[in-house]
């Protein structure tokens, strides 16, 4: 920069990162511009690091988030059917998907211990036409040794070739703190 002050002719390469910079400066400004008239819409739409949202902290160890991904990494669709009970749909060109499962934080007075048992901790097949059910159990153990349970039930199915493939279309309102973590993941996954 301080050469085209002089008057003397930059480095072919020093000129280009003097571009590269002006780019990356204006795709800056650009996404804090769209994140202010987002958060204008929805006061949550701003998340810093993905932590824009607390978890949900309470007296109990309920499931407060389940998320669907597909062997790839893109959203499944997922809808709760019922209390404790969760459906979700793949296309026919998805293999398999993997479960992510949010639970909330006891409040520290409570001394509550939350943990799940039965997230599966890769991805699950399931053949075309076919389906596959977990039943995940939230377990919150008080201190004074009291043991509480609540079993969620989820029912993925894969369509077949013949089948309408519009059940799949992912419809529920996505946002960054689900997506969170997912990049890094999708990238080296990529690499590989």
């Amino acid at each position: 920069a301080m050469q085209l002050l002089r008057g003397a002719s930059p480095a072919p390469t020093a000129l280009l990162a003097l571009i590269a910079f002006s780019v990356a400066v204006d795709a800056s400004l650009l996404r804090v511009a769209q994140l202010k008239a987002a958060s204008r819409q929805s006061p949550t739409a701003l998340l810093s690091n993905c932590v824009g949202t607390e978890p949900a902290v309470g007296g109990d160890c309920n499931i407060t988030r389940l998320t669907l991904r597909s062997n790839l990494g893109f959203p499944v669709q997922v809808e709760e059917v019922g209390e404790g009970t969760f459906e979700g749909v793949l296309c026919e060109d998805v293999p398999s998907f993997r479960t992510t499962v949010q639970q909330a934080v006891p409040a520290f007075a409570t001394g509550l211990q939350c943990k799940l048992e039965g997230v599966p901790p890769g991805p699950l097949e399931v053949e075309p036409g076919g389906f596959a059910t977990i039943t995940i159990t939230a377990v919150a153990e008080g201190s004074n040794g009291t043991i509480a349970t609540t079993e969620y039930s989820i029912t993925v199915r894969r369509l077949s070739a013949v089948a309408d493939q519009t059940a799949c279309a992912v419809t529920y309102q996505r946002s960054a703190i689900a997506d969170c973590g997912y990049a890094p993941a999708l990238e080296k996954q990529r690499q590989e």
